[in-house]
């Protein structure tokens, strides 16, 4: 069924829906989809010291209030949504929430040792701030700076994206130039001359009309099992094998790698001839109708010019993490449709969430004269993807879209009969993401693991949609005769990969065992480079483990934590915070060692640890935890308790 909606018509739509929706989801796709132009004033999310000038810049001679806050720091957890509030009630005030982990320099500037740590600042100057989750304190010391701001006073809304914001969203930007080369016709004849053109139409055909969706799927089963070939790895080209090919990093390509498209090329050592191995990672579609071999970004490349050559109308579908696939519009459905040629799986938009366990936070459909963030068609727990995505605000994603959809309107030039359409569309596809139930298919494939791949590789990624063991978090408690030797000691060994103390009380085996929290982290053993260490699993944004030690009735002196082997790669972060009673503090990447002093009376000591960042590929691996030597046999983490 069709329908046209007015604008006004569509905001009154909005606002019914409003009362029976998640709010925050709804204000998140209302902006995405009309808003991109409201100037109401978030707290801004400070993400590195660029920002923080960047912001302090805007502001100028104006209020601005700074909460130094860390990621995994509960007392900032439960201050944050306080601190929100005012912002709502402070309207000439600018709220900055920074990084504390990833803005030293700021950190510096103000001298801030713990978190959260709150800085009132009036013409540039500080004039108060204190530390802890204390909302009545913050209340008034807001109400306080407040009542010192001359009232003529007016803000600049720093609304550009800021250095971490760009490098992120300056990525999409090359899939939206792809679209035009998909429109060659001269590739799309070469891509004709290759498929089975007439059979497949004339199977998808019904009554003279073409199903579209079915056309879709026998194109995608062609392309799977006759056409096209994964490669984990490639095969040495001596040994006709590639069981005995190891990765040897990436090299640069060569001019006429690059001149068909490659911007890398991976190096694999063969153990048995010592050759080394070439595979570049082309990105022209017509070089991979030659090469016929890949992984999903070669496949989703390749099969998106046979339907352009087919005559499907086709959207360039990419998880920011790591997949990419196809959509097609149905005309018959009135509706795009979800297309993974490396799975042969048409229609199934929750098969990654649901079936290979990946938790998605930005993914963005290109089409030739429309580019819309679908992240809302592919998961199904919707507030849980909006805590996710942290990587960009929204009110910049949204304006960040929007312009690089005018940028592909102005080459496209749509007809106005056209334009009509797609804001038609446009309405309709917001309309269906927001209700996740919309997205069940109830089939056998929306619950299955990655088919694409080997079973070790898919395994390795946790997309093989087996049953994962169970984790139990896992509290850690000192016994009484710790208490009595007024001493309790925790080790932990990555080579080893278990836990110990002084009493030899609760020793277990695996870095997962006394953990309170492991999420998307595991442990990695390279044998050639002889070196274990924990990191996040590969195609994640990010990882966190976390450690809980119970205190509570305990008559606590201090808490001395140290970790060894914080090493980073590349950009790699890795961010290491202990939470004791209303505070936090950073564990310095450069010694592992802090020590919390007078802890007094609190429940428990919280130790985690994050994985970020990263590049290219083994993006996965430039944030390491407890790296060392296999032969090493000191403990990587050592955690004291001292009592009273």
């Amino acid at each position: 069924m069709r329908f046209h909606l007015s604008s006004r018509a569509f905001q009154t739509l909005f606002r019914s829906f409003f009362l029976t929706i998640h709010r925050d989801y709804i204000l998140q796709t209302y902006q995405n989809v009309i808003c991109f132009q409201a100037n109401t004033m978030p707290v801004f999310d400070v993400l590195s010291d660029q920002d923080f000038t960047h912001l302090n810049y805007s502001t100028g001679n104006h209020a601005l209030i700074c909460q130094f806050s860390a990621l995994w720091c509960e007392p900032c957890r439960r201050i944050s949504p306080v601190f929100d509030e005012l912002q709502k009630q402070y309207k000439d005030i600018v709220f900055a929430r920074i990084n504390f982990d990833v803005c030293p320099e700021t950190v510096r500037r103000f001298n801030v040792t713990s978190v959260p740590t709150f800085v009132f600042i009036l013409n540039s100057q500080e004039v108060a701030r204190f530390s802890g989750s204390n909302p009545q304190e913050l209340a008034q010391r807001c109400n306080e700076l407040n009542e010192r701001m001359p009232r003529t006073q007016k803000r600049r809304d720093p609304k550009a994206a800021s250095h971490t914001e760009r490098q992120f969203l300056s990525e999409f930007v090359r899939y939206a130039d792809r679209m035009f080369d998909y429109e060659n016709e001269v590739s799309q004849m070469q891509a004709l001359s290759l498929i089975p053109e007439q059979e497949l139409k004339e199977s998808a055909t019904e009554d003279g009309v073409l199903d579209e969706v079915k056309l879709a799927q026998g194109m995608a089963h062609w392309f799977k099992g006759s056409f096209f070939t994964w490669v984990d790895k490639p095969k040495c080209p001596t040994c006709l094998t590639d069981e005995t090919v190891v990765e040897g990093g990436s090299v640069e390509p060569s001019s006429g790698e690059a001149a068909d498209g490659a911007n890398k090329v991976e190096l694999y050592i063969c153990g048995a001839c010592s050759g080394h191995v070439r595979f570049p990672r082309y990105n022209n579609p017509v070089k991979l109708l030659e090469t016929r071999k890949g992984r999903c970004g070669e496949w989703a490349n390749c099969f998106a010019l046979f339907c352009f050559a087919m005559g499907l109308e086709t959207r360039f579908v990419v998880d920011r993490a790591d997949h990419v696939w196809v959509e097609i519009w149905a005309t018959k459905l009135d509706r795009w449709v979800h297309c993974d040629p490396c799975e042969a799986v048409v229609d199934t938009p929750l098969l990654y969430e649901k079936g290979w366990g990946k938790k998605l936070s930005y993914v963005v459909a290109f089409g030739i004269d429309n580019i819309r963030d679908v992240t809302w068609r592919y998961t199904f727990d919707h507030k849980a993807a909006i805590k996710r995505r942290r990587s960009v605000r929204e009110e910049v994603l949204a304006r960040f879209i929007h312009k690089l959809q005018n940028r592909q309107s102005t080459r496209a030039k749509p007809r106005a009969k056209r334009q009509d359409e797609l804001s038609r569309r446009r309405i309709r596809e917001a309309v269906e993401m927001l209700t996740p139930k919309l997205q069940l298919r109830g089939t056998g494939e929306e619950g299955q693991g990655r088919v694409s791949g080997s079973a070790a590789w898919t395994r390795q990624r946790g997309e093989d949609g087996g049953v994962k063991p169970g984790f139990a978090p896992f509290e850690i408690r000192p016994t009484e005769d710790d208490v009595t030797n007024k001493m309790f000691t925790l080790t932990y060994s990555v080579t080893a990969d278990s836990y110990a103390n002084d009493n030899s009380q609760g020793s277990s085996k695996g870095f997962a065992s006394q953990a309170f929290k492991v999420d998307g982290v595991f442990r990695k053993v390279e044998i050639d480079w002889k070196v274990a260490y924990l990191c996040r699993e590969e195609g994640r944004e990010s990882g966190e483990i976390a450690w809980r030690i119970d205190l509570k009735g305990l008559p606590v002196a201090d808490v001395e934590i140290d970790l060894s082997g914080m090493t980073t790669f590349e950009n790699g972060r890795i961010q290491a915070i202990a939470c004791c009673g209303d505070f936090c503090v950073r564990i310095p990447t450069e010694t592992g060692r802090a020590v919390l002093q007078d802890v007094g009376n609190v429940d428990h000591v919280d130790i985690s640890v994050t994985f970020e960042a990263g590049s290219g590929k083994l993006a996965w691996q430039h944030a390491q935890l407890f790296r060392k030597k296999l032969d090493e046999a000191s403990p990587d983490m050592k955690v004291q308790v001292r009592f009273k």
